[in-house]
């Protein structure tokens, strides 16, 4: 998590709001699709 947060940092991303759609993804999202969709949504995170 500490890599994630220095990482985040470095690049310009926002922690708190990585943090808050991992949260969303497990509480709304059924967990057969939680994998596949949290990656490929984190990844639009990331890249913008």
């Amino acid at each position: 998590m500490v890599s994630l947060v220095g990482w985040s940092q470095q690049n310009g991303h926002n922690i708190e709001q990585i943090i808050d759609h991992l949260k969303y993804w497990l509480l709304k999202v059924p967990k057969s699709l939680k994998a596949e969709h949290f990656l490929r949504d984190l990844a639009k995170i990331l890249r913008a």
